[in-house]
């Protein structure tokens, strides 16, 4: 890799703050006047804080990360039972422990979300395309991620999310996509 860039707030960390790291092959003098010589005043602080979260992350990241694929994996698993038409997207095996990417086909994203406001933490995109109607940039190809893509929902698991908060989370989300699922039929008729 030439370029790795982290993010602080993705492994509890401040806002804001992040780190670069370049690989030895590359040599860019204009990265540096631009990143180190035009960046004011460095938010010691938060760097500080970064330096932190690493630390954290170091001792105790094995353990977090089994409790928030757990998390995930029983979120799946209630979703899945609950609501049989999902479609759980990705690789299963591998992908991200926080991670649950889901569609449900005819079933309106913005619809849901409505119904889960103030309940439920739920994301129909990545935090960079916030507004954007469309689809994840990466779930862009061929066969069901493209023809259900209007249909994603992310969800996210964190280390301190416990059980109870998992299945609070499945019963609102079931109970939003029945209610939405009911109010289409009966539009239709």
């Amino acid at each position: 890799m030439d370029y790795v860039a982290f993010s602080s707030h993705k492994i509890y960390g401040p806002k804001g703050v992040g780190a670069l790291v370049v690989s030895d092959a590359i040599v860019h003098s204009e990265l540096t006047e631009q990143v180190v010589g035009h960046a004011g005043t460095l938010n010691v602080s938060g760097i500080a804080g970064f330096g932190e979260a690493c630390r954290l992350m170091r001792l105790e990241g094995a353990e977090n990360e089994r409790l928030i694929r757990e998390c995930r994996d029983r979120l799946e698993a209630r979703l899945v039972r609950e609501l049989p038409d999902i479609v759980v997207n990705g690789n299963r095996g591998h992908r991200l422990s926080h991670n649950l990417h889901i569609s449900l086909p005819g079933i309106p994203n913005e619809a849901v979300i409505a119904r889960l406001r103030n309940k439920v933490a739920v994301s129909t995109g990545a935090a960079c395309s916030s507004g954007r109607a469309d689809a994840f940039p990466c779930a862009e190809g061929n066969g069901p991620a493209r023809r259900n893509a209007r249909w994603r929902n992310q969800n996210w698991t964190w280390k301190h999310t416990t059980g109870d908060d998992v299945d609070r989370a499945a019963a609102e989300i079931a109970a939003a996509v029945r209610a939405v699922s009911e109010s289409l039929q009966g539009v239709s008729k």
